[in-house]
């Protein structure tokens, strides 16, 4: 698991600040944001200046850049896969050579724009039902297309929602706070939208909307009277919805609890609170659930039912509240994590990859050309013999064949030269023996 700020690993046992180097901040305020693990590299972003400004990828064993550099004061808030590439969205003009406006697209080659990209900060992006969906401070695209804070990618152009989402000012108890859109999660096949808003579309909804891909739909009802901003949400495997956030009356009450769960049509808050400030995150893995946000706590006597801070783990078999303490103290703040599962393992629900892939924690990959494995949840694939290859990914043993010039049997080893390579009856040989 990866946690921020800036970034540590955590194996299940310890965590690990130094891993293959840290990433560090030359600038106040300096964070991770947003990781995303895309073809077996882990991608970093947020507000830092190494290795890289902003942005950065671990190979397994060391940090670079991607694609270039960022702008200077760039700011990465979120990531996202799309069409075989990776969505980096924020405050962003320049990525690498490329001028772009606070969202670009890395193809895992060269940096490309979307479209006229966006006008103002972008805070959330997430890929669902084949288009993007982007949210945060934007109204427009270039100028032209009216947004209002949320929009949807097609591949081609940025598509309004409706109107977008509107009305925008702070919660009745949440001070200065204020964010269009800083939620985008999906349910139940649908897309859930929360921010600082109190409509959408041309219907009255506050914090809360559901977008069921042509209309917006007051399925929630009336938010949480209590709910300032959900910062982050959660469909669990059984139909429940978690989400953390500032909820600001329950702490006023002297009984806080940052997490409401969404069951049998209501809110359902969890008690005891595992926090008095704010919760940002939430990442499931392993069949459980991480929990973390601001670290900050008062006295245990000023709130009797608080328990200790730091990243708290939840089975969503038991009952909201019964959670246990990964680890107590690990910081100020936690914006945000990456849960996996251990190595040969992969998806939501840890299932072991199968033969001809290997998997890293996140996903499982084809073995690339050249090497093979036969074994259920490998963490590498094998190099094939000597003089051999495969023909394609995702090879088991069996599929190595020998290179020309070279024979020997379907999957090595392959020694001495039977024919001349390039001469007539190489050509009409059999492929393992030329």
């Amino acid at each position: 698991m990866y946690v921020s700020p800036l970034l540590v690993s955590h194996d299940g046992y310890t965590f690990d600040g130094e891993f293959g180097g840290a990433i560090t901040s030359s600038f106040d305020g300096g964070a991770v944001h947003a990781l995303m693990l895309l073809n077996s590299k882990l991608f970093v972003g947020g507000y830092f200046s190494s290795p890289a400004r902003s942005l950065a990828q671990w190979n397994g064993t060391a940090w670079s850049a991607v694609g270039g550099s960022l702008n200077n004061g760039a700011s990465v808030q979120a990531m996202a896969a799309f069409d075989d590439g990776l969505v980096v969205a924020g405050r962003i003009t320049k990525a690498g050579s490329l001028t772009v406006a606070n969202i670009a697209y890395w193809t895992g080659v060269k940096w490309a724009s979307l479209g006229a990209g966006l006008d103002d900060e972008v805070l959330c992006v997430l890929e669902h039902n084949g288009l993007l969906y982007a949210g945060g401070w934007f109204e427009s695209s270039g100028g032209v297309v009216e947004l209002n804070y949320i929009a949807a990618w097609d591949g081609v152009q940025w598509l309004s929602l409706d109107g977008g989402v509107g009305d925008i000012s702070p919660r009745p108890y949440g001070g200065n706070y204020m964010e269009p859109v800083t939620v985008l999660a999906t349910y139940q096949g649908d897309l859930v939208v929360s921010g600082s808003f109190a409509q959408a579309g041309s219907t009255p909804m506050t914090v809360l909307a559901l977008w069921n891909g042509t209309a917006w739909v007051d399925y929630f009802g009336a938010e949480p009277d209590d709910v300032d901003a959900f910062h982050s949400m959660l469909e669990l495997p059984d139909g429940r919805l978690l989400g953390v956030g500032d909820f600001i009356t329950w702490e006023k009450n002297n009984d806080p609890s940052w997490i409401a769960l969404w069951s049998d049509q209501e809110w359902h808050k969890f008690s005891p609170s595992v926090t008095n400030t704010p919760l940002f995150t939430l990442a499931h893995a392993f069949g459980v659930v991480y929990i973390a946000g601001y670290l900050d706590y008062q006295p245990a006597e000023y709130y009797s039912n608080l328990l200790p801070k730091g990243i708290w783990v939840w089975d969503p078999t038991a009952e909201p509240g019964d959670v246990a303490l990964l680890v107590e103290v690990l910081g100020d703040y936690i914006k945000t994590m990456l849960a996996g599962c251990d190595a040969g393992w992969a998806g939501e629900n840890c299932s072991l990859c199968d033969r001809g892939s290997f998997g890293d924690g996140f996903y499982c990959s084809p073995c690339p050309i050249g090497t093979y494995t036969d074994t259920i949840g490998s963490e590498i694939c094998t190099p094939c013999p000597a003089h051999s290859t495969t023909l394609a990914t995702g090879s088991v043993s069996k599929y190595c064949v020998c290179e020309p010039g070279f024979y020997g049997p379907q999957g090595g080893p392959c020694t001495g030269t039977l024919f001349p390579h390039g001469s007539s009856l190489c050509a009409l040989s059999d492929a393992t023996r030329c």
